[in-house]
Formats: C-alpha cells, structure tokens, sequence
C-alpha cells in the first residue's frame, strides 16, 4: 500500500507489479516470452477522483486473455462503488482498464482503490490485487 499526502490540484498516485518481478532471469519470463504490468491509479482534480486498474502485456510472442478491475473505491472508509471485470485477448503489446470515476471534491479526504488483475493463457496464470491510497 502506498500512502501519499498531496496538494491542491490535479495528479495521479499509482502504484504497480510486474511479472517477471525485477531481478529475475529469463526463466521466469511470460511463456512466449516478454513481461506483464498490473497499475492502480487514483487520478484526481477539483471535482472528481477516478480509480483505474490497468493491465498490460509487452513483447511475448504467446496469446493471453488480460484482465482489469476496480474492485472498489473509499472515500474516509465509505464505499463508493467500483467497475465491471473488463477481459479482452491480445498477442504481442496489448493493455485494458477499468475506470470507476466518483464526482466529488477530493480534498480533505483520505481515498483508496483496490484493483484486481489478470494475465492468464492455457498454461499461465498471473492474479495481482493491488492497492493505492492518498490524502488529498
């Protein structure tokens, strides 16, 4: 979990994994080769804050079905809704989102997204859930 304090504005606070995790060989790379990312975002101006999990995959040679969602958003503790599971299939560079965007002023409030994400083939599965939090 990342915690920021921010300032009056707009911005982006994101936090993100990848497969294979830095510092490993080529062993452990995507079957078909290249890497995966998983992002969580809070995006944020004057009126609105937005929760965005992306998902992407880069130079494999393999087919993979990737997945996103924004399982929920928080504003101070209460719910305010999260996204659908967005799935679409991609060789070589490919990426998709879900976006659950909440028309509040953000300030003064402490927001958090849960994200969830996949990257699976008929012989690999990569599941994160991350989380981002800030005080705007």
């Amino acid at each position: 979990m990342i915690l920021w304090e921010g300032y009056r504005g707009s911005g982006e606070i994101s936090v993100s994994a990848t497969y294979p995790p830095d510092g490993t060989d080529a062993v452990k790379s995507l079957p078909g080769g290249g890497s995966a990312t998983a992002t969580a975002s809070i995006i944020y101006n004057s009126v609105s804050v937005k929760g965005k999990a992306t998902t992407s995959i880069s130079n494999t040679a393999a087919y993979y079905s990737i997945c996103a969602q924004t399982t929920q958003v928080h504003k101070d503790g209460v719910y305010k809704g999260g996204t659908a599971f967005f799935c679409k299939g991609a060789i070589g560079n490919g990426s998709i989102s879900a976006t659950k965007t909440v028309n509040e002023v953000p300030y003064g409030h402490f927001w958090r997204v849960d994200t969830y994400h996949q990257v699976s083939s008929a012989t690999f599965g990569w599941y994160p859930s991350l989380v981002v939090s800030a005080n705007l």
